[in-house]
């Protein structure tokens, strides 16, 4: 008995020093384990090839090499955390250059608030619209805007600039008030021969491929033109595809069409009205947000004094006295010569607002709250991608200085369509 428990203590006490070894050498590897992991950690040339050692190691070590790899090695996200930094400040900068110049205009108005307003109840509104072959549309619009604006408009003036079909007869049909041709080619011209025979005090620019004008438009030209430093205003504009046709409305208007001939009656503005065609989305942003990115971008300083880019498809107003002082649109322009007379007048002031004592650049404003929707038949068939770099090539290669002439050569090589 006394030799059974002499040797069962020989054995445990065996045991314990064994015991005691093997976490001996475990700690002690578990230390050399952490040390080198601490020096791969802190040199980056032997990173790749220190991982690949431990991935071949005891057991778990592939696994441990790989995580190693991605926490310190030259090819994980760390890589690129002095681009992401760059690029993520970069964005920061820009955000907050954006958001000082967008207070300081509002700042800008804010301080003008208070000036002295005109008194622009009884300014008369006349409405020009420049028309090639658009005898699709042209007898509508016009209806439209005797239907919602009369007898606020003075006078609706359609100018024609050489049309192949029976535009001008159309416009006559919907009676409008002038009906005029323009001897030189271009929207430009167009648009100079309508002002030169308006007589009403505030000059509405429209499109004729506008589909749903602006509501109650001349009271509202006349609430922001009593601004004094305010020289151009336009609207919020918003771009639709072509309605698509449903089964049956192909013979439904045929008939209609065959009862008014018969009746010797006209097409009223409802019946040539079509459905709204879907909107398009991308487009409409594009338009909205450029009216102030590009300011922003390429003239913050005119940004800050009321500066805002506005284009044809806008229906941009203005007051006759400032258009006739800036001498109108430029001819020699096949386009771009609606923000061509935004800069203009911008840089001339208003007429109206030196006789009140005021010195300084004009403001141009986008009326937010008001909306207008034009077709984007064009638009449509382009698609989004191509027809924001159509845009943005014209309107850069005009802001670098391309002449008329460049500008007509890339506006028909670019603009290659049914609707030119």
């Amino acid at each position: 008995m006394l030799h059974a428990r002499q040797a069962l203590r020989l054995q445990l006490q065996g045991s314990c020093v064994g015991s005691k070894q093997a976490c001996r050498t475990s700690l002690t590897w578990q230390s050399r384990k952490s040390i080198r992991h601490t020096r791969l950690g802190s040199s980056s040339g032997k990173s790749e090839a220190s991982s690949g050692d431990l991935s071949g190691g005891h057991g778990g070590g592939g696994n441990n090499g790989r995580s190693i790899r991605n926490e310190s090695g030259g090819d994980g996200p760390r890589a690129w955390g002095p681009v992401a930094s760059l690029l993520g400040g970069l964005l920061q900068a820009f955000l907050g250059w954006m958001l000082f110049l967008t207070l300081g205009s509002t700042a800008n108005d804010l301080i003008h608030i208070r000036d002295q307003k005109h008194d622009t109840a009884g300014w008369k509104v006349s409405i020009i619209i420049p028309a090639l072959n658009e005898e699709g549309c042209i007898c509508a619009l016009v209806q439209k805007l005797y239907a919602m604006y009369a007898p606020e408009a003075l006078e609706i003036i359609v100018v024609d600039g050489g049309s192949s079909d029976r535009t001008t007869s159309e416009a006559r049909r919907g009676g409008a008030s002038k009906v005029l041709t323009s001897s030189q080619r271009g929207r430009a011209a167009q648009m100079n021969v309508g002002a030169a025979s308006a007589s009403g005090d505030i000059l509405v620019f429209m499109h004729a491929d506008t589909t749903k004008p602006p509501a109650d438009l001349p009271h509202v030209l006349r609430r922001a033109l009593a601004e004094p430093r305010t020289c151009v205003v336009g609207m919020l504009t918003l771009i639709r595809g072509t309605p698509k046709k449903r089964k049956g409305d192909t013979a439904s208007n045929n008939s209609r069409a065959t009862m008014q001939h018969a009746e010797g009656s006209h097409a009223t503005a409802a019946d040539d009205q079509e459905k709204d065609g879907p909107l398009l989305k991308f487009m409409t942003f594009h338009q909205c947000i450029k009216t102030s990115f590009y300011p922003m971008l390429l003239q913050p300083v005119w940004y800050l004094q009321g500066f805002r880019l506005l284009f044809g498809d806008q229906v941009m107003c203005c007051r006759r006295n400032d258009f006739t002082a800036v001498q109108g649109f430029k001819t020699n322009l096949p386009i771009m010569e609606d923000a061509d007379l935004c800069i203009r007048l911008h840089k001339a002031g208003p007429s109206e607002a030196c006789k009140l004592g005021y010195r300084g650049h004009g403001r141009v404003h986008q009326l937010m709250g008001s909306t207008t929707e034009t077709s984007g038949r064009r638009l449509e068939e382009w698609g989004n991608l191509w027809g924001s770099w159509v845009l943005f090539r014209i309107a850069i290669s005009w802001y670098c200085g391309a002449s008329g002439d460049q500008l007509k050569s890339l506006y028909t090589k670019l603009y290659t369509d049914a609707f030119r």
